[in-house]
């Protein structure tokens, strides 16, 4: 086991797919270091994807139902917001410890800190859906997709990018 970035330190593999899940690096205090953690697992000409929670949308205010507010900050800060949640994120029970803490990075510190770690950007998508409910105004669709029931094209709620490991 080791901290994420150590863990090059401990896994000597390399692999051609390197995928980052959705709702990950909201934990990842330091972007630039993660990136370097995923260059170094990536084989030369190897592929990066990573489907993420728009930074828009995280700065947005979560809970009033009534507009889109930004309340949180949008770019890397170097103290974590933090906020109480009784319940895990996937709703399946109470926490022991409710303080959750995260940041936020914007589009540009995440892109430049995957070029400057030696990817190739190949492609960026933003999208107007999210896999759960990120805010208190989208709903739920027949595709099980949330999105906003009007104005879609206000706020990219997720974004994708795409990027190969330099030769």
């Amino acid at each position: 086991m080791a901290e994420l970035y150590d863990t090059a330190a401990v896994i000597e593999e390399k692999f051609d797919i390197v995928y980052t899940g959705v709702g990950a690096i909201c934990w990842i205090p330091d972007i630039r270091g993660w990136a370097q953690v995923v260059a170094s697992f990536l084989e030369p000409g190897g592929t990066f994807y990573m489907r993420e929670g728009h930074p828009m949308m995280w700065a947005l205010d979560w809970e009033d139902p009534d507009e889109l507010r930004v309340t949180l900050p949008y770019f890397e800060t170097e103290e974590p917001e933090g906020e109480e949640e009784e319940e895990t994120y996937a709703g399946e029970g109470k926490v022991e410890s409710p303080l959750n803490y995260g940041w936020n990075h914007g589009l540009e510190e995440t892109i430049n800190a995957l070029i400057e770690a030696g990817l190739r950007i190949e492609r960026i998508e933003e999208y107007d859906e999210c896999e759960w409910q990120g805010l208190a105004q989208t709903v739920l669709e027949e595709d099980c997709l949330w999105r906003l029931p009007e104005r879609r094209e206000r706020l990219p709620l997720m974004w994708s990018v795409l990027a190969t490991k330099i030769l």
